[in-house]
């Protein structure tokens, strides 16, 4: 993948700075815990192994001079990106199969349905007026931000990509809300999957929903070659 321009790295050691310890484990818990001390308006979440760049909360912070914007999907760079080419569309959402289209690596600003929560931003006021998170996403981080996005976007807000908010994801194995095995992680993204199919979508769109779901996990068994999957 490119490199991250004018990243850096430097303790936290601004007084504005505070830091909770928080028991209660889960990714949604710990931010609705953030959200509840956040004294300012704008909410940045991020992981805990992506290198920030110099512009990231600057360039977060410009879009929401659009009154109408409820939240901001950042740029995230890895090791596994590919090349895109400008029709590439960012953030979107399968109404019919639930396959979420990312290109979080992308270069044009554009609107999209759902964030990353490596690298994401939302008005305070817009988490509180859906809610927050949804504790009900449990276990590893799946779709937890994806399902926040969509009700900020169904509660009149627009969701903005703003390639200028940079970040390196280092995707580290440890550390975290990591998954000890592949059959571990299979299982939380299909349970988080399900969870938020009943959400968000239509009955109708069962069949179809069910059918690429199968069709996913069978790919995943005969990948790794563990029929358990």
């Amino acid at each position: 993948s490119e490199s991250a321009a004018d990243c850096t790295s430097r303790p936290l050691s601004d007084p504005k700075v505070r830091y909770f310890r928080v028991s209660r484990r889960g990714s949604p818990k710990g931010r609705n815990y953030g959200l509840a001390r956040a004294r300012a308006e704008i909410v940045f979440s991020g992981d805990d192994d992506i290198i920030a760049c110099r512009e990231l909360l600057q360039a977060h912070l410009d879009s929401y001079a659009d009154p109408e914007v409820g939240g901001v999907a950042g740029r995230v760079l890895t090791r596994e990106d590919k090349p895109l080419r400008p029709t590439d569309r960012v953030g979107r959402l399968n109404w019919l199969t639930g396959k979420l289209t990312t290109n979080f690596n992308a270069t044009e600003r554009q609107r999209v349905w759902h964030v990353q929560g490596s690298n994401c931003s939302f008005r305070a006021s817009a988490l509180r007026q859906v809610g927050g998170f949804d504790p009900a996403f449990l276990g590893l981080p799946f779709f937890e931000e994806t399902d926040l996005a969509i009700r900020v976007a169904r509660a009149g807000w627009k969701i903005v990509f703003e390639p200028r908010a940079e970040v390196q994801h280092l995707q580290f194995p440890t550390g975290g809300n990591r998954a000890s095995t592949f059959q571990y992680r299979t299982y939380w993204l299909f349970h988080n999957g399900a969870l938020f199919f009943r959400r968000h979508f239509s009955p109708w769109s069962l069949p179809v929903f069910c059918a690429y779901q199968v069709a996913r996990a069978v790919g995943y068994a005969v990948r790794e070659r563990d029929p358990s999957l």
